[in-house]
Parts: structure tokens; C-alpha cells; sequence
């Protein structure tokens, strides 16, 4: 069914800053794709003019085969969920995705919501309201607004971010299950690697508005020999002494008021689960796990 989305010398400016430079990328029908880079490589920038938000200043962009800029035809076929999606948060969330239903005109909305609700695993909250969500739950309800006009394509900015270890995992999971039960594509921009492995089947990595990379998950993985992340928690101390002895991990330090760890590549989900439970032990509140995305550099030195 050919490509999802295709750029192609795709080149974008704002004043004298220039966030996409000849920007080539084809997103095959069928296929998830890891949009990586660091903040202000241009992934942003990329979804906004494939979701026909901002115009391209040369090249040319197709979503779904069409011309994306002032095409609602073409962009009813698309679930996006945004890094910072807006909720009106005095409702529940059944009643926020009965909106979003009715605005975009779902058969059957009722029983779609339930549906969507359950598919999320946020059914047991469906008359909680918004503001009480979690922002693992949060994240759950912006994906299921995503996919309530089931979608040809899913764009997804930074899925991730600023989500706990448990949470992380719980919507990696959920997007696994929605690519294969609803075959739908996807294209997902994200500052990290590691944890996208576990579901993307192909990675662009970008930088400087370029794609500098682009390959198979198999291509990827044969040059990561290992992970590094950085953990910010309320003992820093406690969690070394107790990491520092475990085989898969290969480094560990205290840089400021971070935690550094690497481990091998492949032991990312061993990692969150170990984290988890000593810090539940030791009493130590986790505040935030980054994996850090390596430079293109890296990436093909291994």
C-alpha cells in the first residue's frame, strides 16, 4: 500500500534558525517508526508539516498519498497524540472521549468509548475525572483519543516523556498491542532509543533537521552494545550501593544529582523492574528515568 508518509528535500526556517535542512524520509504502510533525535533536532517540526500544521518553505510532503496543508479529507485518517495534549479537565474520561467521538462523528460512540476505554486499560477510570489522572494515565487517555476514529496512521511526539518506569513500560505495551491488533502504522518521535527498540521496526535517527540514519531495528541493535540512563530520586546513595553489584550492570555512578547507570543492551526492562522494586524496598521515591540516545557517532561504532 506504499508509504504512510513520504518527505522528500523537505526545508523549513523560523527567522534564521533552520529546523529541517533537505529533510528525506518515506514511512513504508505497515511499518513503526522511530523518529529519534535530541531536543531541537527537527522531529517536531517534521510531524507539524506531515499533519499539515505548518507549511513546508521547499520539498515535498505527501500523508496518505495527498498534499497534507488545508486537507481534512486526508488528516480524518490520523490519530496524533501530542507531547502536551490538552484535557478539559473537570471531565471524566468518558465523558472527554464521548466528545472527542461526537466531534469527529464515531458510529456507535458509546460502545466505541467503552471499547477504547478497555483496550487502554483505563475502564475502571472512566468516571474519574481528568485532573485526578496519573501521568501514566494521562499519557493512556491521550493515546486513546488517538486511536477513537481508528486510524490508517498514528503520529505520537514524545510518547514517553517525563513518564516513571512502571508507567513507561505500562504504554510501550499498549502501543505494542495497538499496532498488532489494530494494524495500525505508526511513526513515534522520541529523544531516546532503548525502550523504542522493544516496538518500532525501523529508526531514523535526526539531527541538525537532517536524517543522518536510517535502518532496520536489526541494524541498530548490532551497533548498541549498552544503555545509559540517568536517574533522578530522593537517595542517590542508597540505589548505587545496591545496583553496583548487579551483573548487567557495567557502570555506575553519582554526576551531580543524577544516578548514571549502564547496562547491557537487552537488560533495559531488567533495569526498570530492579529500580522499582529497591526502591520500594529502600524507601527511595524515584523521580525521573532518561535513557540517553546515542549520537549518530555512537550509534555506528557501537
Amino acid at each position: 500500500m506504499g508509504n504512510v508518509i513520504e518527505f522528500e528535500r523537505v526545508s523549513k526556517s523560523f527567522g534564521a534558525c533552520k529546523a529541517l535542512d533537505d529533510f528525506t524520509l518515506l514511512v513504508p504502510h505497515g511499518e513503526v517508526v522511530g523518529l529519534i533525535g535530541p531536543n531541537g533536532a527537527g522531529k517536531t517540526t517534521a510531524l507539524r508539516i506531515a499533519l499539515g500544521i505548518l507549511r513546508p518553505d521547499r520539498g515535498t510532503v505527501r500523508l496518505l498519498g495527498e498534499d497534507p496543508w488545508n486537507n481534512s479529507e486526508v488528516k480524518k485518517y490520523v490519530g496524533v497524540a501530542p507531547e502536551r495534549p490538552t484535557f478539559i479537565e473537570t471531565m471524566t474520561c468518558e465523558e472527554w472521549l464521548s466528545r472527542i467521538a461526537k466531534i469527529y462523528g464515531v458510529a456507535d460512540y458509546v460502545s466505541k468509548v467503552k471499547h477504547v476505554l478497555e483496550l487502554v486499560g483505563l475502564y475502571d477510570k472512566r468516571r474519574t475525572k481528568i485532573k485526578a489522572l496519573s501521568a501514566g494515565m494521562k499519557q493512556k487517555l491521550n493515546l486513546a483519543q488517538a486511536i477513537m476514529i481508528e486510524p490508517r496512521l498514528l503520529v505520537l511526539d514524545e510518547p514517553l516523556t517525563n513518564l516513571d518506569p512502571i508507567s513507561r513500560n505500562e504504554v510501550l505495551n499498549l502501543l505494542s498491542r495497538i499496532y498488532k491488533e489494530k494494524k495500525v502504522s505508526m511513526i513515534i518521535a522520541s529523544h531516546i532509543i532503548p525502550e523504542l527498540l522493544r516496538i518500532v521496526t525501523k529508526i531514523a535517527i535526526v539531527n541538525k533537521g537532517k536524517v543522518c540514519f536510517y535502518g532496520s531495528v536489526d541494524d541498530v541493535r548490532k551497533h548498541l552494545k549498552h544503555t545509559l540512563f540517568r536517574v533522578y530520586s530522593s537517595d542517590n546513595a542508597k540505589l548505587l550501593d545496591r545496583l553496583r553489584d548487579m551483573s548487567f550492570v557495567k557502570d555506575v555512578r553519582i554526576q551531580g544529582n543524577e544516578l548514571i547507570i549502564v547496562v547491557e543492551h537487552g537488560m533495559e526492562n531488567k533495569l526498570y523492574s530492579e529500580l522499582s522494586r529497591i526502591a520500594l524496598e529502600l524507601n527511595v521515591e524515584i523521580y525521573d528515568v532518561e535513557s540517553r540516545a546515542p549520537s549518530l557517532e555512537e550509534l555506528l561504532k557501537g
